[in-house]
């Protein structure tokens, strides 16, 4: 049977495209109302999935399948959908066709998800050119061949040694290069010049945005961009579907997910800067767990890695008309969080907020627009409150007990909700926060085996003793940092960290 081994609460995917193979035909909702030649001509395309290891859903095929039919090709689907998984599928194709290099360009507080990505959904070797060893990274790759993953900044410094011509260009929130006269563009488009294929990804809705479409267009299709620019508006009538069709796909939720609302779990791995590995240097060994667990959060707001990827989600969740709510075990990184959200910012919430003042809170996050972002303590906001109104999470560190993620998911994740709801953990990389995701991922496994056997299951957990296991990690990463790793982990992004947090906007 072709889904013998799956669990369909621990990954519904395979059983939703088994389902779609049935349905006759393309739904229309997946082509975002291409002309019907397009459509066919993309459906024919033989897509080879050899070097994929996960399923994908039927828009998602269609829209490797659109970006390997056209070439240069702007994927805009609203955020949760897979892009990332989209660009994978092409890139396999390209690899079973003999195409051996491939680029991708993201910002660097994504540099690790795109790694990390691209190792669980295919069999695709990533490499990162970044830090203080991105010169001998790059040769591994041109020697190697497979996925070079990199950031705009390094681009900027690596640009004129890629020296050949590759299979595809990948540009991850392409929206970073609408500036026609920034460096990072510059660079971009030198790259995309040594390839017959470039994507551009965004979950940033550009429909009405004539000057960045236009550009962004021009940078892929100048032919289509000459004729955006001739219409006085761009917008979602017929008349612009056609004219932008070729080069231009964007599918939101409610357009190719027609089952219930989906719980999308995305693990944000950052890699720290050197003042955070510093921090992080001496909370363990001076022994301190809470300093251990609050890595990215002790050192200035502008070098945090993890506030700079939290500015950056709560961005593209405004631009997709999605509210956000934030939590964290700790006050200290809440009021950081507020402080860098500023007058977006509702709250915090925490375990000395009044009842009817969390309530006018609430209240007021879900009247207001989406830019509020509702702030939370996740043992205070985490239990008894209904937030239907956001369908974007941020969970600033891991939990010490599943149950209290659980629980704060599921104030937004409930009855009632009407869209797909995106959980974001930060995580930073080398760092107490990697045993501690697999602490809960093993706690959370062992919770569902013996869920039916509640007391087996209550008993199962006991063994792990909170302080027992405190004491333990503290003392692998004493041993850890000691090492040549932590060595060269201090020297890593002197020439490279950008140092700045993306603008709330």
């Amino acid at each position: 049977h072709p889904l013998r081994g799956f669990n369909f609460r621990n990954g519904p995917v395979p059983y939703y495209s088994l389902l779609e193979r049935y349905e006759p035909g393309v739904s229309p909702f997946f082509t975002w109302g291409l002309p019907a030649g397009l459509v066919s001509r993309i459906e024919k395309y033989p897509l080879d999935l050899t070097y994929m290891k996960s399923h994908l859903r039927q828009y998602q095929i269609f829209g490797a399948k659109y970006f390997l039919q056209q070439r240069k090709a702007l994927l805009g689907d609203e955020m949760g959908l897979g892009k990332t998984i989209q660009a994978l599928a092409a890139v396999a194709d390209l690899t079973a066709k003999g195409r051996t290099h491939f680029l991708v360009v993201c910002p660097a507080s994504v540099l690790i998800n795109w790694k990390r990505e691209t190792e669980k959904h295919s069999e695709i070797n990533a490499i990162i050119v970044h830090g203080h060893d991105k010169e001998q990274q790059l040769w591994l790759w041109k020697r190697e061949g497979g996925l070079c993953i990199t950031n705009y900044e390094t681009l900027l410094k690596v640009e004129s040694a890629i020296n050949f011509k590759y299979g595809a260009l990948i540009v991850d929130e392409a929206h970073f290069v609408k500036n026609p006269l920034a460096q990072r563009t510059v660079a971009t488009l030198k790259a995309a010049k040594k390839t017959d294929r470039v994507l551009f990804m965004t979950g940033t809705p550009l429909e009405n945005r004539v000057d960045e479409m236009c550009f962004l267009t021009e940078c892929l299709r100048p032919d289509i961009a000459k004729k955006l620019r001739a219409m006085k508006t761009l917008n979602r009538t017929q008349k612009f579907k056609e004219k932008i069709a070729p080069v231009y796909l964007r599918r939101i939720r409610n357009d190719v997910l027609e089952e219930l609302p989906e719980l999308i779990e995305k693990e944000d791995w950052i890699k720290p800067s050197s003042q955070e590995i510093n921090a992080y240097r001496l909370a363990v060994i001076s022994g301190n767990f809470m300093a251990m667990r609050r890595v990215s959060w002790d050192v200035a707001l502008h070098r945090s890695s993890k506030a700079k990827r939290l500015a950056e989600i709560c961005n593209e969740a405004q631009a997709n008309d999605r509210k956000v709510l934030v939590f964290s075990f700790f006050r200290g990184t809440l009021d950081l969080v507020c402080k860098l959200l500023k007058n977006r910012a509702l709250g915090p919430i925490t375990g000395s907020t009044p009842a009817s003042q969390r309530q006018r809170l609430i209240d007021q996050f879900t009247a207001e627009g989406t830019e509020k972002v509702l702030v939370s303590q996740i043992q205070a906001g985490g239990t008894g409150l209904n937030i239907q109104a956001a369908s974007v999470i941020i969970i600033c560190e891991p939990q010490v007990k599943p149950s209290l993620e659980t629980q704060a998911i599921s104030r937004a994740y409930r009855m009632g909700q009407i869209q797909n709801v995106i959980v974001h953990r930060l995580l930073c990389v080398g760092t107490i926060d990697e045993r501690m995701n697999e602490m809960l991922k093993r706690k959370q496994l062992e919770f569902d085996t013996y869920a039916d056997e509640s007391l087996v299951g209550q008993e199962s957990l006991k063994k792990h003793s909170e302080s027992a296991w405190i004491k333990r990690f503290i003392e692998e990463e004493r041993v850890r940092i000691a090492g040549s790793m932590w060595q060269s982990g201090h020297d890593e992004q002197k020439s490279d960290e950008s140092g700045t947090v993306e603008p709330i906007r």
